[in-house]
């Protein structure tokens, strides 16, 4: 039925004369013949075509078409004076309401038709007589309207008589509870109506308008009246009164619905925010709707009953958003910058700055009530499920329940209109902001609204962001929102079950930060490439203040790559890729003012160092750092890497398989070191960005390692039974990137960065607040505990990074690590005399996991030594020593011999043994060559140690027969293990010609001839067993190792008869190609190395002693 009205109304829009007569006269016959016939079949029928005349088009302009629309009116009219029956009546009344509220929007003296006045009085007084009495009430809702829109549109001189009287009588109709919502529309209409014809003086106005607001807002109370009505109302008659009467509107509104929040005594501001809300929400809202029509030079629309259709009975009972816009463009409550000229009139900026004071002072407290109830505290939240969704929809309890993302967030109900109010004052964002100190304010109350508990407060603070992006103020944004977004709060939750949810709020946190990146890139290149804006030179995005936030937010960006989530590392790589564009940008704008004490390099940025990162990453994996499914994938990746270009690195970054983290740790390693060596700027604030994650995490870390006082062994600690990777993952990258740019220059301070809030109040014990972790030096001494942990995730994590110090860092490692040698010395003796494995007390094992983490330091950072950076002193030469000591002592106890758990540390020592070897003879080839050219016999070397003669050695001689003596004692029992039945059979080979000591002397009970003079000759000697470690796996694990420490020893100190011996064990063992490849390829070193005087010497034992089938192979 309605699309035959809906066609009759597009037709009248052109042939308006034709329709509307059609119309006129079958409403005039039908209702005569609606009581000759069946009456309620009559009337039904008239009905139908009545209400098909409200989507008629009145035209009033020309003056030809209104009399036409005067016409039709009075013939609706008299058959609306003649109707009977309450359908019919109340069908007209429906009907003849919007369709004289077309009228009353656009006329002003036509009203002053005769036909249309005689008409206006019909329909008065049918309405009149239709609502007089109360038993007739069920016509009010109907009429009201009708009247209210008839006054505006009545002729002048029944304007202001007939107003007065209707505003009188809805006033008093305001007892009655079921229409109070239609009176206090009409009131509101009449009021738009009044402020559109008339204009008055000063005091006839205020004679008018003041009992009407004192009714919509008693004097004697915060709330409004009535309060069944919808907010909207009341912002309507708000944004009416200033649209036309600006300075009394402002007047208004400032004494008498923003002064509470601010003026109001400080004891008392918590009752006035909660049931001053609504004064506050309606000013707000009412001011930004005037502003909005201001601006627009457009009158208000007419209200009628579709926009105030919400009432405090829906879901949200503060919801003051006018419905009837649906568009956002088009929204009335428009939070976006003023045009500049509109701001250029005197009223509307005082307007402005007095409206905008109140608004961010009401915002500034909403916030401070509010700072305890963020997403950031746990005791507010809990997955959302389907049994909260119910719950939710019937709690009516002394707290408010709302899904919140992934969560539902619970919080006291009270807090509901406080949140209310905030969420309104963002609405009026960047639009009455008057100052830069108020945008500052601003910005900083928007953040915390980003992580409120209410959702709606969320929701309006990214768009109100949003808005002060489009109004040009990106580079505002940014410098706030990049030091937002790197909060420690966000990184990880106490309470796991919560981590989903919060790993997908930081996910939209910083996609966010990419599009503000996005924006603002686009921004500058608009205003210097494409010359929009000659001026441009002298923004703050192309000055220093520029320059300090390209750093930041490349520092930004290397943090946000140490998180566990992938997608958030995508958005980092994103962000890290549009921020090197933006350093083109200002680099060919070539007005970078680049301070003194900043280094920028305006060429250089993180994406276009990810090729030297991946190939320093690639180049220094060691395989014994990953497990067997990492090693699979690290064969995978680098095979991608031979075809990925360059990208490798990048889609390792973006990899979400759990296999990878290993790999994707020294991945970071090797970005944040080569990161620091080109841009030190960069990694100096990211270096105070991580420790501030770090401290974040350092007590539920220590607790969770077992290392805080409160053992997760013992089921004391912070999660018994921890087995969640979220706190693990977060601590590995984030410590393995700190280690990699912290350097001995850097500050031995733990509050690096006051701004940073590093610790939540709520989620922390005291004493997990008073642990620290120390920046600089003092990092290595926080970790070693670490080093003892029960749990091996976070001992393997604290040795990867430990592992990946700066060369500055090595010899601060080697003092943290000489602090353990007491434990060594005193612990090896406890470990000695436990006979049976099981009754070794847990601190014994203790010590065995710290000589393995010490070993496998020693093993990874020795490399370090060649570096050219790294001066040897005295002191590392007296630290290494007393280490290699202590540990040939305790790997050549008996019981160490047979055990397996001290297999990791034999081969990390013999690793450690061969590149110290190395080292020990770059520095006398070095002195070799220094003395030769020096005049004096006397000299300093480059090393700064102090030297009588180039032949001096730095490590005592004996200390070499002990490496050999340990490599030479393992691999002659694994092929004792493996061979014992066969071993008759085999060439008989004696040691007892083999002394490299001056001093031919035996010592002590060694059977060893080769051990004479070592250092631990007297102590310590094992007797030849089986022992419990498998055959296969020392030769394995050890032999290849063992194999590349004594050749390196054969190298450096000319001992050919060690490496003839290492060949004649390792050929007794089965199935050995692989060793042998490997020391056959050292056999060739040793000949090179000695040339033509050794190797027929060489050669000769060899062809003796080894058997012809050993090289048959190669």
């Amino acid at each position: 039925m309605n699309m035959f009205a809906y066609l009759l109304g597009a037709l009248s829009n052109i042939r308006f004369t034709s329709v509307s007569d059609r119309f006129a006269a079958e409403l005039d016959a039908m209702n005569r013949v609606a009581y000759l016939r069946d009456q309620k079949d009559g009337e039904a029928r008239l009905g139908y075509l009545i209400r098909g005349v409200q989507f008629l088009k009145l035209k009033v302009y020309p003056l030809e078409a209104f009399e036409d629309t005067a016409d039709f009116i009075s013939a609706f009219a008299t058959v609306f004076e003649a109707s009977r029956g309450s359908s019919v009546k109340t069908a007209m009344a429906e009907t003849l309401g919007p369709l004289l509220a077309q009228v009353v929007q656009s006329a002003t003296a036509e009203v002053n038709h005769p036909v249309w006045g005689k008409a206006i009085n019909l329909i008065l007084n049918k309405s009149h007589s239709m609502s007089d009495k109360p038993s007739k009430s069920r016509y009010w809702n109907s009429t009201v309207p009708l009247m209210c829109a008839a006054v505006g549109a009545a002729p002048q001189e029944l304007l202001l008589p007939k107003w007065t009287e209707t505003v009188d009588w809805c006033t008093t109709k305001l007892k009655e509870k079921s229409t109070r919502a239609t009176m206090m529309l009409g009131i509101v209409q009449l009021t738009w109506s009044y402020l559109h014809r008339v204009r008055e003086g000063a005091s006839a106005l205020n004679k008018r308008l003041e009992p009407i607001l004192k009714t919509a807002f008693p004097p004697d109370r915060k709330n409004v009246y009535p309060s069944e009505v919808s907010l909207d109302t009341f912002v309507s008659l708000i944004h009416y009164i200033l649209y036309w009467q600006l300075d009394y509107g402002t007047d208004f509104v400032l004494r008498s619905l923003l002064t509470y929040a601010n003026d109001a005594n400080e004891n008392n501001q918590g009752l006035v925010a909660q049931t001053g809300a609504e004064r506050i929400m309606i000013g707000i809202t009412g001011s930004l709707r005037a502003l909005t029509s201001l601006e627009k030079g457009q009158d208000p629309s007419y209200p009628t009953n579709d926009h105030h259709q919400h009432s405090k009975n829906c879901s949200n009972p503060h919801i003051i958003y006018d419905p009837n816009y649906a568009k956002t463009g088009e929204s009335p409550n428009d939070g976006q910058a003023l045009k500049p000229e509109l701001l250029e009139k005197p009223r509307i900026k005082a307007f402005v700055d007095s409206i905008g004071t109140k608004v961010l002072q009401m915002a500034a407290y909403c916030d401070r009530t509010l700072a305890p109830f963020t997403i950031n505290e746990d005791k507010y939240l809990t997955p959302w499920h389907d049994s909260i969704a119910a719950r939710a929809e019937t709690f009516d309890g002394p707290t408010v329940i709302k899904r919140h993302g992934a969560f539902a967030v619970e919080y006291p109900r009270h807090l509901q209109p406080t949140f209310d109010v905030l969420q309104t004052c963002l609405q009026a964002w960047p639009r009455i902001i008057n100052s830069p100190a108020s945008e500052s304010a601003s910005l900083a109350i928007l953040l915390r609204g980003l992580v409120s508990l209410d959702v709606g407060v969320t929701i309006e603070a990214k768009l109100c962001l949003r808005r002060f992006l489009q109004a040009g103020k990106s580079f505002a944004v940014l410098q706030a929102y990049t030091r937002f977004l790197v909060k420690p709060d966000f990184l990880v939750r106490i309470k796991a079950h919560l981590q989903k949810g919060l790993d997908s709020k930081v996910e939209n946190l910083v996609k966010f930060w990419v599009e503000a990146l996005t924006g603002w890139c686009e921004h500058i290149r608009k205003v210097s490439v494409n010359g929009e804006d000659p001026d441009y030179a002298s923004s703050p995005s192309f000055g220093a203040e520029g320059t300090k936030l390209l750093c930041h937010m490349e520092a930004t960006g290397l943090v946000l790559l140490c998180s566990r989530s992938y997608y958030i590392r995508r958005s980092a790589l994103d962000a890290l890729r549009i921020i090197a564009t933006a350093r083109g940008i200002l680099q060919e704008a070539s007005s970078v003012t680049t301070p003194r004490s900043t280094t920028f390099n305006s060429t250089c940025s993180v994406t276009n160092l990810l090729v030297e990162a991946e190939k320093r990453l690639f180049d220094n994996l060691n395989v014994d750092d990953f497990s067997s499914v990492e090693r699979t994938r690290l064969v995978k990746w680098k095979k991608h890497r031979k075809v990925a270009n360059g990208e490798s690195l990048t889609r390792l970054l973006e990899s979400d398989n759990p296999a990878d983290f290993t790999l994707l740790c020294f991945a970071l390693s090797s970005i944040f070191s080569t990161s620091l060596v080109h841009l030190p700027a960069t990694v100096s604030h990211a270096r105070i960005l991580l420790y501030g994650q770090l401290q974040r995490l350092y007590p539920l870390a220590s607790d969770a390692a077992g290392v805080g006082g409160r053992s997760t062994v013992n089921g004391t600690g912070l999660n018994p039974g921890w087995d969640d990777r979220n706190l693990y993952m977060s601590w590995s990258s984030l410590l393995i990137s700190v280690t990699s740019i912290t350097t001995s220059t850097d500050p031995k301070t733990g509050n690096l960065s006051p701004t940073i809030d590093t610790l939540s109040n709520t989620s922390q014990s005291s004493s997990a607040r008073e642990r620290n972790i120390s920046p600089g030096e003092d990092l290595i001494k926080t970790l070693v505990p670490f080093l003892t942990s029960d749990q091996p995730p976070f001992r393997e994590a604290t040795i990867r990074a430990m592992s990946s110090i700066h060369v500055s860092m090595y010899p601060t490692l080697l003092e943290g690590l000489s602090g353990l040698a007491h434990h060594l010395t005193s612990e090896r003796k406890m470990i000695e005399a436990q006979k049976d494995r099981s009754a070794r007390p847990n601190g014994t094992v203790k010590i065995i996991r710290l000589f393995s983490a010490i070993g496998k330091l020693h093993e990874s950072t020795t490399k370090l030594m060649f570096h050219p950076e790294f001066v040897i002193t005295e002191r590392t030469v007296d630290i290494l020593s007393k280490f290699t000591r202590e540990t040939c002592i305790f790997l050549k106890s008996q019981q160490n011999l047979d055990d397996i758990v001290s297999l990791s540390i034999r081969k990390s020592f013999l690793i450690f043994a061969e590149r110290l070897l190395r080292k020990v003879a770059t520095v006398r080839s070095t002195r070799s060559s220094s003395s030769s050219s020096s005049s004096s016999s006397a000299a300093i070397d480059h090393d700064g140690l102090k030297t009588q003669s180039s032949h001096t050695q730095l490590f005592p001689k004996e200390l070499f027969l002990d490496f050999y003596n340990l490599a030479e004692d393992w691999s002659t029992r694994a092929i004792n293990s493996s061979s014992s039945s066969s071993s008759s059979s085999q060439t008989q080979f004696t040691h007892g010609n083999l002394n490299f000591n001056t001093n031919n002397g035996v010592a002590g009970n060694d059977g060893h001839p080769s051990r004479t003079g070592s250092l631990s000759s007297r102590a310590n000697v094992s007797q030849r067993g089986r022992p419990s470690v498998s055959s296969t796996t020392i030769s394995g694990d050890l032999l290849p190792a063992s194999a590349s420490m004594i050749a390196t020893l054969c190298v450096s100190h000319s001992y050919p008869s060690l490496f003839i011996l290492l060949l004649f064990s390792v050929s007794l063992v089965p199935n050995i190609a692989y060793v042998m490849g490997k020391i056959w390829g050292l056999f060739r070193r040793v000949i090179w190395t000695f040339g033509s005087q050794v190797a027929p010497r060489l050669d000769l034992k060899v062809v003796r002693i080894v058997p012809a089938s050993v090289f048959h192979d190669f």
